[in-house]
């Protein structure tokens, strides 16, 4: 994989970590409305509820924002310095970590406080997902998906 597709899908997963941000502050709005007690469609009512929804949903890109630059940077400081083959299995447990995270960051915040025992579920699944997808991999062989041949064929459409 090249630097410029490795950039390019890190791209990808900026836009997606962007719609998780947006889609954390309507869970945020909605989880308060449940715990008042009032109906889910009145949270985008008034400004002071349109302003708490786009200051979380802001706040996480910033923070998405950040945290994708710092990747980045660590990415191609550790490339210089190892093979990336050696790191697959840390990548592909931090794959998984962050995959389940928003389920502990989406009840936490309906909670009002951090889940720990779901935490450590997570961390539980993401580390038997990764160790049977290093060690059982060989038997279950998977194509890529933008290998497949109408994929390429209609790949613009996929996208948009």
């Amino acid at each position: 994989m090249s630097d410029d597709s490795i950039i390019k899908n890190s791209s990808m997963l900026l836009a997606y970590l962007g719609g998780l941000g947006w889609g954390s502050a309507y869970f945020y709005g909605w989880g308060v409305s449940a715990y008042y007690g009032f109906p889910w469609w009145y949270v985008g009512v008034g400004p002071d509820n349109i302003a708490r929804s786009l200051f979380h949903a802001i706040s996480l890109m910033a923070i998405f924002i950040i945290a994708w630059g710092v990747g980045i940077l660590l990415f191609f400081l550790v490339k210089q310095k190892a093979r990336i083959h050696d790191l697959s299995f840390l990548r592909l447990f931090l794959a998984a970590v962050l995959f389940f995270i928003p389920i502990v960051i989406e009840f936490s915040l309906l909670t009002e406080s951090f889940l720990w025992e779901l935490f450590f579920i997570i961390l539980l699944v993401a580390l038997c997902l990764s160790v049977g997808m290093r060690f059982y991999s060989k038997l279950m062989p998977v194509i890529c998906f933008t290998q497949l041949s109408w994929v390429r064929r209609h790949c613009f459409t996929i996208v948009m």
